[in-house]
């Protein structure tokens, strides 16, 4: 993933994505295995935000922020 929002996105690709279809489905697993309690993420390209956790909220999965 090259950005939070395509957690709650994972259908949004990024231009490195050479194969959209199998990006998003990739993202969509990650995000399932992302949201099983206790894990922490670390996203990598996400900015001031690297490390974090994903929740559900109303709209969707999101990612939340840790500080590690």
């Amino acid at each position: 993933m090259h950005s939070p929002i395509q957690i709650r996105y994972p259908e949004w690709s990024a231009a490195p994505d050479h194969d959209r279809a199998q990006s998003a489905d990739f993202r969509r697993r990650l995000v399932a295995e992302l949201e099983e309690p206790g894990t922490v993420g670390f996203g990598v390209h996400f900015a001031d935000v690297v490390f974090g956790r994903v929740r559900q909220d109303e709209g969707g999965p999101v990612w939340h922020p840790v500080d590690v």
